[in-house]
């Protein structure tokens, strides 16, 4: 099985117990989390893509910034999917990355984020749901027609 390294936008925290929130030491900052490749992705993941991957209880964008054979955990997840077939960053932009982020003191998210496009990182999903307490009998064809729609296919 193949492993990637992949970099998501979160901050790193750590509590103690009778402790206040701190952030992760600096030998942290580049830290990335492993996933594995399913078998469906194997031929498609590259270094530089942006991919889809669970991060506890939420779905975040990372950018894949290594490959490995091996684990440091036991249990990985898998990557869920790729935003785009393209790699958004190069071998360099990835090395230079990790030069902004030792020289300035910044995670290596934060670095990487100085290259990619404005608005890369998000992706707008619209969701149309029928209302039922709205009036019908006002509406003009297309509308008409987009409430059939929504109430025959939800």
């Amino acid at each position: 099985m193949k492993y990637v390294q992949v970099v998501v936008n979160t901050p790193l925290i750590v509590t103690k117990p009778n402790e206040q929130e701190r952030d992760v030491a600096e030998s942290s900052r580049e830290r990335a989390f492993t996933y594995s490749i399913p078998e469906r992705l194997a031929d498609s993941v590259a270094l530089g893509q942006l991919v889809w991957v669970p991060f506890g209880a939420r779905r975040l964008q990372g950018v894949v910034i290594a490959f490995s054979d091996t684990s440091p955990v036991e249990q990985t997840k898998d990557i869920e999917a790729i935003v785009d077939a393209r790699p958004f960053l190069s071998p360099i932009h990835l090395d230079l990355a990790r030069w902004i982020a030792r020289t300035y003191l910044c995670s290596l998210h934060a670095a990487i984020g100085l290259m990619l496009p404005p608005g890369v990182e998000q992706q707008t999903e619209v969701l149309l749901a029928l209302a039922p307490d709205v009036a019908r009998e006002n509406l003009t064809p297309k509308q008409t027609a987009l409430v059939e729609l929504l109430a025959r296919d939800g």
